[in-house]
């Protein structure tokens, strides 16, 4: 694995993805975005030298490694597949696209893909995460688990695709004859799931929303903000206490909180598109826009199910 520089999301999912790789692969975090409207990036760093940790980014020569639904079609998927600069368990692992197969899409978070690929390379997750450390009452496993809301998704809302899915990441973490870490996330909520660890699911969510809300600030109740309290060029108090908290309930090594970022603005949009309109999309426009970034949100059924940005700029 080799991420020199990464963009990371101003979300739980992309705060413990970049504490990850800057502790394992020395990443540097040198930019933020809030998957919609907005990116913050260092100064002088080039957008192609970057990977965009949960989020996809359309711009082939620009590094990806998300979890989202962005094929259109299996033709489309494996289109996609080929370009090694777009890591995505929906191309790589299965093939999953939004008109297919959307409602068997890959049903955990980015930081537990990057755990199994950490462990598939020999680093000694195990070791240096600690999953049992707590801190003002909640635990290092909760936590990662509360991303994306995959431990109420393996437990009870999707547990037959989650069962799937940590199969599959147990398949690529063991083979270094590692795997222990993702082992522990699937023994854990099948443990919950039978009722040998009391654990209220929703009851848990709850207190975490609060928590984060009142201790931190955050907007979304599993640990989001909508800017990260930047203002134009610096990340804000409550984000900065927030990650310095998961850096040390997770004994992870905190990356710099405090440099200046230079902000980036476009148009982010959610909106329902046709047939036409999808072969469109795998061309990387819509409607004769150039996509910056795009995902599929929901099933075709549903409204709004295609959120997208375009014409990101420099404030």
């Amino acid at each position: 694995m080799n991420i020199p520089y990464a963009i990371i999301n101003t979300d739980l999912d992309g705060f413990l993805s970049g504490l990850l790789l800057h502790h394992f692969l020395g990443t540097e975090i040198v930019g933020f975005t809030d998957s919609g409207k907005t990116v913050w990036k260092r100064e002088g760093v080039d957008w192609e030298d970057c990977t965009f940790i949960d989020m996809y980014v359309v711009p082939p020569k620009i590094k990806t490694l998300c979890n989202h639904m962005v094929a259109v079609d299996e033709t489309h998927a494996k289109e996609l597949f080929w370009n090694t600069n777009k890591r995505n368990p929906n191309l790589e692992i299965a093939t999953r696209s939004f008109l297919e197969s959307y409602t068997t899409k890959f049903s955990l978070a980015t930081v537990h893909y990057i755990i199994a690929l950490l462990e598939q390379h020999d680093y000694p997750v195990l070791k240096d995460l600690n999953l049992r450390n707590t801190s003002m009452g909640y635990r290092c496993i909760d936590i990662i688990l509360r991303a994306d809301d995959v431990m109420n998704n393996s437990v009870h809302a999707y547990r037959e695709n989650c069962l799937f899915w940590w199969d599959k990441m147990y398949e690529i973490a063991s083979v270094s004859l590692q795997g222990l870490v993702t082992k522990s996330f699937m023994n854990y909520t099948d443990a919950i799931h039978r009722g040998d660890i009391r654990l209220d699911v929703e009851r848990f969510k709850r207190l975490f929303a609060n928590f984060v809300k009142n201790r931190f600030g955050c907007d979304s109740p599993d640990g989001g903000y909508k800017n990260l309290g930047f203002g134009d060029t610096a990340i804000g108090d409550n984000a900065v206490r927030f990650i310095s908290w998961l850096s040390e309930l997770t004994g992870l090594t905190c990356f710099p909180l405090h440099e200046s970022l230079v902000r980036y603005e476009g148009e982010a949009h959610r909106t329902n598109v046709s047939l036409e309109e999808l072969q469109e999309i795998k061309g990387g426009t819509y409607r004769g826009q150039k996509l910056f970034s795009y995902a599929f949100v929901c099933r075709p059924s549903s409204e709004n199910h295609f959120s997208y940005t375009i014409n990101l700029e420099r404030k």
